[in-house]
This record gives C-alpha cells, structure tokens and sequence, in this order.
C-alpha cells in the first residue's frame, strides 16, 4: 500500500494486495461513490474514454461489477491476477 496526491484536493491510498482488495470490494454498499479527480474527468472528455470500473458510478457500474464479482469476491484474485498479468506479458514478449 502507498499514499499518493493527485492534486492539491485528492490524496489516495493505493492497494496492490489482492487479499486486501478482495475485503474492500466485499465492503462497497450497492452503489459505491467514486472519488473522481478533477484530472481525470478532464482527460476523459479530452480522449473520449469512459473511465474504467474503479470509477465508474450507478446502474452502469452495478452492470460491471456483476461481471466481475465471481473474480472479485468469489474466485481466486491473486491467481486470475497472475495468470492473466503472464498471458499479457507473454504477448509483449514476442
């Protein structure tokens, strides 16, 4: 874990731990608020890109996280972390 500032307004406490993250998306309410720095919003408009599930927010959000709980909350995160991480190292490499 590490503490970075995103601007003079947002400070952030980063998780790399999947154990760690696994606890807090069991802990989010059924529609979590995402903290959006000012930044980003400007980049997504900039880019025309949707933020990614982290910062996504209502039915929108509920739709992806449904997707994603079975890896999230149920399955194994550490090792569908690693096994996809090598699959897409494995394709830069060549």
């Amino acid at each position: 874990m590490y503490r970075e500032s995103l601007g003079p307004d947002v400070s952030i406490l980063w998780v790399a731990d999947a154990d760690l993250c696994q606890d807090v998306f069991r802990q989010e309410g059924q529609q979590p608020v995402h903290l959006i720095p000012e930044a980003w919003l400007v980049q997504g408009r900039r880019s025309g890109r949707k933020r990614g599930l982290f910062f996504l927010d209502g039915d929108e959000w509920v739709r992806w996280r449904r997707a994603m709980n079975p890896v999230f909350v149920k399955g194994d995160l550490t090792n569908w972390c690693a096994n996809t991480f090598n699959r897409l190292f494995s394709t830069l490499r060549t």
